[in-house]
């Protein structure tokens, strides 16, 4: 049996089973303190009263001011007077200091009652709280006065847009398009797309405005591809990086995302990271934390679509509560009768667009947008973000490249790379292999399906982006175990004995790698542009295969056997015809007398008179 504590006072027990629930734990405390001054051990009196020993702590806690958890005062501590709280509140709800971090409200709380942290780290005769006091006071104050219970330093913080510099932060968000677009033109079918923006919070300006080929109305199951969607999102980064609307290449100093996968993927921050730019995040659920990109998607809702055939109003949170623009769900089909063209439109008779139509006005949209003058700034906001954007000197084909999602993949001994059903081969990958060195590459697909080849230092490999670039196989086009796959095959196997060749040839010599690659990446080049041009020429000999009629050939033991057969067969018949002759020819030569046997043999072996010719 388990050693039981020291006990006091029974009354305790049965006040704290009375009162749990139902008073303050200040009150509870304090019961309990007098419980224990009773004689009551402290891990005994928890189990008499049902509660655990820690519950016990906090009651005692309460009581001593540290924790108050009353639902009168819930979340303030103790000691806050009355004015340090109003000057707390007035500066959580200013939007010139709402955006600051909550030690830097605190810093300015003390500075208004002419106090300092070194102040209170002395005997301090101000009377103010301390920085994590005042910090669980800001954790309790509404929405509206900024924080919110964040967590310190790993959300974005929402600043009024009069202190924010120009081209210093960029938001980045998606949402739901108002209008329906033809996704096939061959069937009718439409379907409503995502809209990507990225604008500079300082003045407003559109950096890159695109609708995202994704489906907003599938399942998100159904739809959301993390490559391919990381991919349209990373567009709109280099659009934004390369100045496509602004006409100048800059960077900012913080861009602020979402905390989805799509965002968070990893060239996006790799990129960041190389140009030093800071990433934050948004916090979830939130609004008011990326409020400017939220703005200028009402205004893209109200100013553009809401004017597009094809507009189906923007209160529809769900697809199956959404309007629909016809009954059936799709378009109406028409025919031009002057060309005989075929095309849709909506219920008002007017033509859909297809993603390419409804891009091309986005951006002709932003670029109005970007030349009205800022009521901030009072002169045009592309202007004003022109003359202070910081600006960087990457090229944009291989920033547009490194923005693409990486996979990474080991090198094949024939150069091949395998994503999904495509394929793609590169020569140097091939002369990497040839020398033993199989490296782990990074392998980033453009939705065309081109594809480039990085080393893991995010490099080019062959240092340049031509030499990296691998060329596509259209394996896609032929058939498993099909003629051309066969040469396919043919072809790498004759590939991997030339690459051994020129690696053999290489050593002797004592030629590096890069110099190998240099002088014979041309030739293994022709060598596949030739396959592309006919993949026949590289049939892989195959011996001839027996007609369906034809027998097939004997040995030469079962020929041997054939032959005693058939000519024990000949004997027998030659014997059964001379024998037959000779019966016929006996009553002619009945009493005759021979000379010799020789004579006798051709007689018998001539042929009868009677016999018919």
């Amino acid at each position: 049996m388990g050693r039981r504590g020291r006990t006091g006072d029974s009354k305790y027990v049965a006040i704290l089973q009375t009162l749990r629930g139902s008073v303050v734990t200040a009150e509870l405390g304090k019961i309990a303190k007098e419980a224990l001054l009773s004689g009551w051990d402290l891990k005994t009196l928890a189990r008499a009263v049902g509660v655990n020993h820690v519950t016990v702590m906090k009651w005692l806690k309460a009581a001593e001011g540290v924790g108050n958890n009353s639902s009168s005062k819930r979340g303030r501590p103790s000691g806050l007077d009355e004015s340090h709280a109003a000057v707390l509140r007035q500066l959580a709800s200013n939007p010139a200091t709402a955006h600051l971090p909550a030690k830097v409200i605190w810093e300015l709380y003390l500075k208004h009652f002419e106090c300092s942290p070194e102040c209170q780290a002395n005997s301090c005769p101000h009377e103010t709280v301390s920085y994590y006091t005042a910090w669980r006071f800001l954790q309790t104050l509404p929405v509206a006065y900024g924080e919110q219970k964040s967590k310190r330093g790993k959300r974005f913080r929402s600043s009024h847009a009069a202190i924010v510099p120009p081209s210093a932060i960029w938001l980045f968000d998606r949402s739901k398009s108002d209008v329906l677009l033809i996704a096939n033109e061959m069937t009718g079918e439409v379907k409503r797309f995502e809209i990507a923006a990225a604008i500079d919070r300082g003045t407003m300006t559109c950096l890159a405005l695109s609708a995202v080929e994704r489906d907003a109305d599938e399942p998100t199951g159904k739809s959301f591809n993390p490559y391919y969607d990381a991919v349209a999102f990373n567009a709109i980064v280099a659009d934004s990086l390369c100045g496509t609307l602004t006409g100048v290449k800059a960077k900012p100093k913080a861009v602020v995302i979402d905390w989805g996968k799509v965002e968070n993927n990893k060239a996006f921050i790799e990129t960041c990271k190389r140009l030093r730019i800071s990433l934050q995040r948004a916090r979830p659920y939130d609004p008011g934390s990326k409020a400017e990109v939220e703005g200028f998607f009402s205004f893209v809702h109200s100013q553009l679509e809401a004017y597009l055939p094809g507009y189906v109003g923007s209160n529809n949170q769900r697809p199956e509560t959404r309007p629909m623009t016809t009954e059936s769900g799709k378009a109406h089909r028409k025919i031009d009768p002057t060309t005989g063209e075929i095309y849709w439109v909506d219920d008002s008779e007017r033509r859909l667009l297809t993603v390419v139509q409804f891009n091309e006005l986005l951006h002709e949209w932003a670029r109005k947008w970007n030349a009205q003058v800022s009521p901030k700034w009072q002169q045009p906001r592309l202007k004003v973000f022109q003359d202070n954007a910081t600006k960087h000197y990457e090229v944009e084909e291989l920033l547009r490249i490194q923005l693409l999602p990486a996979i990474v993949r080991k090198i094949r001994t024939d150069g091949e790379v395998v994503w999904r059903e495509h394929r793609w081969w590169n020569p140097i990958a091939c002369i990497y292999a040839g020398f033993g060195d199989y490296r782990h590459l990074k392998v980033r697909i453009a939705p065309d399906h081109r594809c480039w080849l990085f080393t893991m230092d995010d490099e080019p490999v062959g240092g340049s982006l031509k030499q990296a670039e691998a060329a596509e196989v259209p394996i896609w086009r032929w058939s498993e175990g099909s003629v051309v796959m066969e040469c396919w095959t043919e072809f790498k196997r004759a590939i991997r004995r030339r690459v051994n060749q020129i690696v053999d040839e290489s050593l002797k010599i004592g030629r590096s790698v890069d110099d190998t690659i240099e002088i014979y990446k041309n030739e293994l080049i022709d060598e596949f542009n030739r396959f592309l041009a006919n993949p026949r020429s590289f049939m892989p000999y195959k011996q001839p295969q027996p007609l369906e009629d034809e027998t097939p050939r004997m040995s030469l033991e079962e020929e041997l056997e054939l032959l005693h057969e058939i000519g024990n067969y000949l004997e027998q018949e030659t014997r059964a015809q001379r024998e037959k002759v000779w019966q016929r020819n006996q009553p002619r030569f009945e009493g005759w007398i021979w000379e010799n046997e020789e004579e006798e043999e051709a007689i018998n072996d001539a042929p009868s008179s009677n016999s018919a010719v």
